[in-house]
């Protein structure tokens, strides 16, 4: 049997139990109260009747004894009056059952003794009595004058007979009884009403009760079914049930304790798990905390190197500032036109020499990776890397008496899948560790051959340095091992060592103290491998175009706008975005070359304002940040193209007749 039900059954024998003992008290104390007010009326009509019976005793006025059992017949439940004399004869008498007889109890003497006499009876019939004598006395002529007085209302003039004198402490002589008798049907008839009344309210009562007593015991053995849900959970395995139970009582404890040991329970199980689940996990954290420190890392080997080669850097382009100065002199001077264009020549050769040093320096700095990987150029990468470096290995080693001789034996391979500033960073790294390792000056070589059967290009790099041992060539690749004291910080190898990991490749090394050392490098490369080259069309212009040219530099503007139009285009120039906007809106133009950083408003707001006003119109962006420009964002602002400062007439030409391409597909 549950707990439940046992608890309903007790509550209910309970409920049960205290109604029918206050109600059986009730029915009692009612039954009580009832037979004593009846009681009490009977001896009050038996001592009232007496009381005003004593002059009617006394004369035998029977009629007059007649009027006053009438009067007291017509009280309630009253069945049976009579008045008798002391000698046992009836003065007069009323009933109302004429099969009613009167039956005398008492003696005499009884009734001298006692002022009331109360007794039951049974009558002939069966039913139930309750009777009432009182003997009638006589108090004096006095006294029967104040009572016929009250009576009757007369005033009695005359003294009675034998002039009584009357004595209110005598109790007088008894001359007569008065009897009443009441029925106990009304009564019995009450006491039915309210024992019915009695059983109706305990029904109720117990009805109340059990459905009080379920609805307490639903609420009280709810938390206690939560308890026992839960722990059937927890023995499932499920830690993370819960008890909600808010009373401050036995069960709320219990609750809360059970809630505590859950918890101790889950907590213990968390940590035995987190030892064998988030160890994963935890190494992954590390891997990538590795991997963010190593990306710091390589900007801070980007920017060691670039710092020892900032001054080679400006050697080259004073040597390139000095051609140019030297030419422009020179040209000014000149008369025959064939120095004057040999002159020019050499000019804008120094200038594209200067374009590209800083092309090589901003990708050599470039923070901004590509969103996927691409095909990479490997000799290409080779040949930029061996540029930018020359700072340090010809420049500086020359600065201290030093001579580095740089080979490239640079074979036809495969292009390989990867990062180009990436592959320039480790071959960076590596040329920058064969220079420190030559002091005194020697060779360094650069080599890549392709080997078919493992689909591999090798890359090897070799130096006449120092060398090293087998126990530093074990631990060349470790973070922060190096052999260069306060100059190294042991991360340029560990990095390259990285870079060349996730482009699934592998490096190793040979090395002889005293003889020199060489890098190898293995990187996949697939076959069938090309690089992608967007194939543009070459369709040469048939229209004079309407061009706006929006650029703060004066000489940038005047010098587009010349090549512009010896192409045959009409041209207008604006100095800042707010003039060339100005002029947009007022006039028509078909293309709109600006500049991209600009004071006041720049290029993107310029675009943004010719896309708003006439979409239609082509847009091309001018910039020295080409290289750092995001492609999605470009898409995304509808530029149609990108001219990296400096660039070539033909470049011009080339990005003016795609434009005119795009449009006339469009069109059609």
């Amino acid at each position: 049997m549950r707990l439940m039900l046992k608890f309903n059954l007790f509550i209910a024998a309970l409920i049960l139990l205290t109604s029918a003992t206050l109600s059986t008290f009730f029915v009692r104390s009612a039954q009580q109260r009832f037979r004593a007010a009846l009681e009490d009326k009977g001896k009050l009509l038996a001592k009232h009747l007496a009381y005003n019976s004593e002059y009617g005793v006394l004369t035998e006025d029977r009629a007059r004894l007649s009027l006053l059992v009438e009067t007291v017949m017509r009280e309630q439940d009253v069945v049976l009056t009579v008045i008798q004399n002391v000698g046992g004869a009836i003065l007069a008498e009323a009933k109302t059952d004429s099969g009613l007889t009167f039956h005398r109890t008492e003696t005499k003497e009884a009734l001298e003794k006692e002022d009331l006499t109360a007794y039951s009876y049974i009558s002939k019939t069966g039913a139930r009595f309750y009777c009432v004598s009182c003997p009638i006395r006589s108090k004096g002529i006095k006294h029967v004058r104040e009572e016929m007085d009250l009576l009757f209302g007369k005033t009695v003039e005359e003294k009675a007979p034998g002039n009584v004198e009357y004595r209110p402490d005598d109790p007088g002589e008894m001359i007569g009884t008065a009897v009443v008798s009441l029925s106990l049907a009304h009564l019995n008839a009450t006491m039915d009403h309210v024992k019915r009344t009695a059983l109706l309210l305990t029904m109720g009562v117990f009805a109340v009760g059990i459905c009080g007593a379920f609805f307490w015991t639903k609420i009280t053995i709810r938390p206690i079914k939560q308890l026992l849900r839960a722990t059937e959970r927890v023995s499932e395995g499920d830690l993370t049930s819960v008890v909600q139970v808010r009373s401050g009582d036995e069960i709320g404890d219990l609750a809360r304790s059970f809630n505590r040991m859950t918890e101790d329970l889950k907590r213990s199980r968390d940590q035995v798990v987190e030892y064998s689940e988030t160890l994963e996990q935890k190494i992954q954290e590390r891997t990538d905390a590795l991997e963010s420190t190593q990306e710091k890392l390589i900007q801070t080997e980007r920017l060691r190197a670039l710092g020892e080669m900032a001054t080679g850097i400006a050697h080259d382009f004073n040597n390139i500032l000095g051609g140019i100065l030297g030419w422009v002199q020179l040209v000014r001077r000149a008369k025959e036109e064939d120095e004057i264009r040999k002159g020019l020549d050499i000019i804008e050769r120094s200038a594209l020499d200067g374009a590209e040093t800083v092309r090589r320096i901003q990708q050599f700095t470039r923070t901004r990776e590509d969103k996927s990987p691409g095909w990479v150029d490997v000799n290409g990468v080779i040949r930029d890397t061996c540029e930018v470096t020359r700072p340090k290995w010809k420049d500086q080693a020359q600065r201290t008496g030093a001579t580095i001789r740089l080979t490239m034996d640079l074979n036809e391979v495969r292009p390989v899948r990867g990062s180009a500033p990436e592959l320039r960073e480790v071959l960076t790294n590596l040329i920058l560790n064969a220079v420190d390792a030559m002091p005194a000056g020697g060779s360094l070589s650069i080599r890549t051959e392709m080997e078919p059967k493992k689909n591999e290009v090798l890359i090897s790099v070799s130096d006449t340095g120092i060398g090293m041992s087998r126990k530093i060539q074990r631990r060349v690749f470790d973070p922060f091992f190096t052999t260069k004291g306060a100059k190294g910080n042991g991360l340029g190898l560990s990095v390259v060592y990285g870079i060349v990991s996730r482009h699934g490749g592998d490096i190793s090394v040979k090395s002889k103290p005293g003889v020199g050392t060489t890098f190898i490098l293995r990187l996949p490369a697939p076959s069938g491998a090309r690089e992608k080259k967007e194939a543009v069309a070459s369709i040469k212009a048939t229209k004079t175009m309407r061009i706006l040219v929006i650029d703060d530099e004066e000489t940038i503007r005047e010098a587009t706008t010349g090549m512009l139009q010896s192409m045959g285009h009409c041209v207008s120039g604006a100095s800042d975005g707010k003039e060339g906007i100005e002029q947009f809106r007022s006039g028509t133009f078909d293309i709109v070359i600006t500049d991209l950083g600009m004071p006041g408003v720049s290029g993107w707001e310029v675009t943004e304002a010719v896309n708003k006003l006439r979409p239609e119109t082509s847009v091309l962006l001018m910039t020295g940040w080409g290289v750092e420009l995001d492609p999605e964002e470009v898409r995304k602002k509808s530029v149609d193209g990108i001219l990296v400062k400096p660039f070539k007439i033909q470049e011009l030409r080339e990005k003016i007749e795609s434009v005119i391409a795009s449009n006339t597909m469009n069109n059609e």
